[in-house]
Formats: structure tokens, sequence, C-alpha cells
């Protein structure tokens, strides 16, 4: 995205920051978005002990846009770490850039990524007194994904990728490629855990073939299983899947593998078996994500739906 975007802002009019100075401030209207062509910025939101960074801007980053992509006031604050120059437009030139197909769906990528992680997650009780948080899952979850796999048992490991050992590095970086609308992800994290290391995930997947369709698949570390946290991950799903528009659910499960099984057997559930030991399930949507609390699940579409519909927005 970066190569076509320069050739889109290059017509741009540029402007000098200097060294701490605010560029964007959380908060206010957003009329405008910067690409920087050179410097470095600092990106932080307040909190109530004072700033915290959470990015840094460099040469080749653009700022500014989510707001404009949202129609909300600013979420960050953009300072100046060196002498910046950067292409500044407005929310027509922003418009104007998003008419090459390249850019809008790299920016429309990028606006779900930040959009996910700045989401607020949601904390979902358990019927034996302990408090889980759901929030969607990231790209730079690489370090928690392989702590998580590393705590499955190989039982576990067979049941989520038909094998009991790690699975390779391509399969890792493939579960990190979300972009929130053909691929999205929720991460299940103890509440207690100072460290907010996941325990569990669950996401689809489109199909390429059949738009209104998706695959199904979650894990679960082997501490946490049993306490409702796979039904929960399972419900999320079938809200967020709604808010992308897929209407069928598809899996394929060791036929052994019974508490998936009961995970997915809903009243539209249709089992057929593919292959010795496999069995493929398909489900419609509309069968997940009336089992939690309506509080949740409100807390849980807005989370879904801000990032989708933003996301796609970019690309209409």
């Amino acid at each position: 995205m970066r190569d076509a975007l320069e050739g889109v802002v290059q017509s741009l009019p540029t402007r000098h920051f200097d060294p701490g100075e605010v560029m964007m401030r959380e908060g206010e209207r957003a009329e405008w978005f910067a690409y920087l062509a050179s410097g470095t910025a600092d990106v932080s939101r307040p909190t109530t002990t004072g700033a915290v960074r959470i990015g840094v801007a460099q040469a080749g980053s653009l700022v500014g846009e989510l707001a404009l992509v949202t129609g909300r006031p600013r979420s960050a604050t953009v300072t100046a770490t060196t002498d910046v120059v950067a292409f500044v437009g407005s929310a027509t030139d922003f418009h104007r850039v998003l008419a090459d197909q390249r850019v809008a769906e790299g920016l429309a990528r990028l606006v779900a990524g930040r959009l996910a992680a700045l989401a607020e997650p949601v904390s979902v009780p358990l019927a034996d007194g302990l408090t889980i948080l759901l929030r969607p899952g990231l790209s730079t979850d690489g370090p928690f994904l392989a702590a998580g796999l590393a705590a499955m048992s190989r039982e576990s490991l067979q049941r989520r990728f038909f094998s009991g050992g790690m699975p390779p590095e391509s399969v890792i970086r493939y579960l990190l490629d979300v972009d929130y609308v053909d691929h999205f992800a929720w991460v299940a994290i103890d509440a207690a855990d100072p460290q907010l290391v996941p325990i569990g995930s669950a996401r689809f997947i489109r199909s390429l073939t059949d738009h209104r369709e998706a695959d199904i698949s979650f894990g679960l570390v082997d501490d946490w299983q049993g306490r409702g946290v796979g039904t929960l991950l399972i419900e999320a799903l079938g809200i967020a899947a709604a808010a992308s528009g897929i209407d069928r659910f598809t899996a394929d499960v060791l036929r052994d593998n019974t508490a998936m099984r009961r995970l997915l057997a809903r009243p539209t559930t249709r089992w057929v078996g593919t292959e010795p030991g496999v069995v493929h399930a398909q489900a419609e949507v509309s069968d997940f994500g009336s089992r939690v609390d309506p509080d949740i699940r409100e807390a849980l579409t807005r989370v879904a739906a801000t990032i989708i519909w933003n996301s796609a927005s970019v690309l209409l």
C-alpha cells in the first residue's frame, strides 16, 4: 500500500512540525490527515496517571485518518519527536485518496486494526464466579498465541490442528492475518491476570467461493476447558459474523471431539462424514449469539460492528 499511497499524496501540500509540537490532539474534531514524509512522532492517549504512548509514527505512516472514517473526535494525540515533514490533506482529499483501489484496500485493513487495538475489552462473568475479558484478536498477538499453544496439551492440539504437535510458523502467521471483515478473531483473557495473557481464541474465515459462508475454529488452554469459555467464544463469533454479513458457519471436527460437537449442536446443524475420523458441520449463524446476557451481547455487537462497518466503509 505504501507505494500506491505515496503516489496519491504527492500532490498534497506539505507542512513542517518542530520537535515537541502537537500535530493532532485527542478529542478534537478531525478535519485533516497527514502522511509523514520524514521524521517521527509519538502517538499517545491520556490516562488518569498521564499520557501513555501507544505507537510511533515514522516516514510512510498515515495519521489522523481514523477520525475521518468514523466521524468521531480524534482518539489519540500525535506529537512530533523530531523535525517532521508531512503531506497534509482535507477530508475531501482523503476521499480522493480512497479512489485508488489498492490504497483503499490497505487503508481498510489499517483502520480495522487500529479500531481493534482501541476497542475496550468486554467483561463477562462466568458461572464459577471468575471473570474473563473478550477483545478482538490483533496481528501483534504472536507472542500470546505462541504462549497459549505451548500451554495446550497434545490432545488439545490434536483436536485443534488435527496434529499433536505445535503448528508450523506458516499456520501461526495465517492465524494472525486478521482483517476483521473476512477473518475475525475474538481473544479471551483471565480478568485477574495482570499480564493479560490470552487463554483462548475463536475465529471465522470467510469462504473464497461463498461470500455468505465462513469456516470457524477455536482453541482453549486446558485449565480453562469446561468452564463455559468455549460457549462464550462461539456465541461471540456468531455476533461478529452476523455484523460481517455471514449466514452460515462450517467446521471440520474430529469425530471423537465431543466438546466441539456439543458447541456446534444447534437446531440447524447438519453433520456429514468427509473422511475417516472427521465430520463436517454446517449451521446457520442465526443460531449463535443469543445464549449470552443481552447487555453483553450488545457490548460485543458494538465492538464488532464498529470495526467491521468502519473498515468496510473505506471500500464503498
